[in-house]
């Protein structure tokens, strides 16, 4: 698609991030497909949690809404209802994500609002020093629980386009968010981008190994495979459980039978977000209640 916007047209501040972090990659990917898809910054909210990663919406020229621990999910749904003509994007961690909004994780996408949703996995809670996070292998610092399985959550909990990839391929990382938001767009409702990077402050090694290293020696790229269909859930859920020598890479779902929600319950021609408020009478409400 031609676009007449620009990546600079998305720069705001100067982000404080450590020197190498993965989320440099998130934010200028960002940009870049905002640009291709000639998405106005205006048109555009980022909800973001709390956490290093969630600093995001503060470091690029579009609507930001940072929320608290654990609600970027809810937040960004109640957004969508009210205002469905906006591009919505949620962003939070690992402990955001799968630890205090592990319940959003679960019901946000089997109501297939039309979100996308970044996770940040880097195994670690970076912000309060390095404890371990939800997808933190079992014994890492101490943990005593196998890790959360985010592709496998997300595809048991109805999302429908379930993609993963990782901060060491920055083009492959523009192409699985772009599909992500041309998944949205269409109005087929929820996307989930499980990101890998790494904390190279508390985390810089992925089992002895440097995090670049180890993931280019077993990129599996799905979209490689001639015979792989992301259209078979299926298929999804066994490369989901694929691990080893192989750590597949790109979409491995994508469902476009189904209506997001706010086409399926009329929304988009008749946002509440820009409905004209008139009077209302709450003097019942408050005899009750008071």
């Amino acid at each position: 698609m031609s676009s007449g916007l620009t990546v600079r047209e998305y720069d705001y501040k100067k982000p404080t991030w450590c020197p190498g972090c993965g989320d440099y990659t998130i934010l200028n990917v960002l940009k870049k497909v905002f640009a291709s898809l000639n998405l106005p910054p205006h048109r555009v909210v980022i909800v973001s949690g709390i956490g290093c990663g969630s600093k995001l919406p503060h470091y690029i020229r579009v609507n930001g809404f940072h929320t608290i621990h654990g609600r970027p999910l809810p937040v960004a749904m109640g957004l969508k209802i009210a205002r469905p003509d906006l591009t919505v994007v949620s962003i939070g961690g690992d402990g955001d994500t799968f630890g205090i909004g592990a319940g959003h994780m679960v019901n946000v996408p089997r109501s297939n609002i039309g979100i996308v949703h970044l996770a940040q996995n880097n195994g670690v809670f970076g912000l309060t020093t390095g404890q371990p996070s939800p997808t933190a292998p079992k014994g890492f610092r101490g943990s005593i629980y196998e890790p959360f399985k985010p592709v496998q959550i997300a595809l048991a909990a109805g999302a429908t386009f379930v993609a993963r990839t990782w901060t060491g391929n920055p083009s492959h990382m523009e192409f699985v968010i772009k599909e992500a938001l041309k998944h949205v767009m269409a109005g087929y409702g929820f996307a989930f981008v499980d990101i890998i990077q790494y904390c190279i402050t508390y985390n810089p090694l992925i089992f002895g190994e440097p995090f670049i290293t180890y993931y280019k020696k077993r990129e599996y790229d799905l979209q490689k495979d001639p015979d792989y269909d992301p259209s078979d859930i299926i298929s999804a859920f066994r490369m989901a459980y694929m691990n080893g020598d192989k750590v597949p890479m790109g979409i491995f779902y994508r469902d476009t039978s189904k209506k997001a929600l706010e086409i399926e319950y009329g929304l988009i021609d008749d946002p509440p977000g820009l409905r004209e408020l008139k009077e209302v009478d709450v003097s019942e409400i408050l005899k009750k209640y008071m």
